[in-house]
């Protein structure tokens, strides 16, 4: 062990500085680069789980998939939801037998909560086959065929 140390501090005093400085530049950029790959590939990539969503419907899956212990990342101001690549498909899966999908729900006969009292007939029709197609939407989502 000796004889090696000293082979080693006789190899350092000889060999000139702009030599050593190069081994030693490229011994750290080795170790960084080791482990700046190393964290890549460690790193979870997220995948889009539902984008251009509402506020309510973001808030409906981010309760549910904190409800169910999936990481998340929320993004676009949070109109966008990420979970693990290897489980998006999973999630959504899971929010459709629990009918929690966004968007799921339309406008239904809560189009007559608000009373106008300018309406005419024509549009009170139009309006009653609106809440009609919105219901039928929303029971469509939750029966399965």
């Amino acid at each position: 062990m000796e004889t090696f140390l000293r082979q080693a501090k006789n190899y350092i005093q000889t060999t000139p500085r702009n030599k050593l400085y190069m081994y030693l530049f490229l011994l750290v950029a080795i170790i960084g680069g080791s482990v700046v790959g190393l964290s890549l590939i460690q790193k979870e990539n997220y995948n889009t789980l539902f984008s251009g969503l509402s506020t309510e419907d973001a808030s409906t899956v981010v309760a549910k998939l904190k409800e169910q212990k999936v990481p998340y990342k929320l993004g676009l101001g949070g109109s966008a939801i990420y979970v693990p690549s290897d489980k998006v498909y999973d999630v959504r899966l899971l929010l459709a037998s629990q009918n929690s999908l966004p968007g799921s729900g339309g406008v239904g006969f809560e189009l007559f909560d608000k009373t106008n009292y300018g309406m005419t007939e024509f549009m009170q029709n139009i309006n009653y086959k609106r809440a009609i197609q919105g219901e039928l939407a929303r029971l469509s989502t939750r029966c399965p065929r």
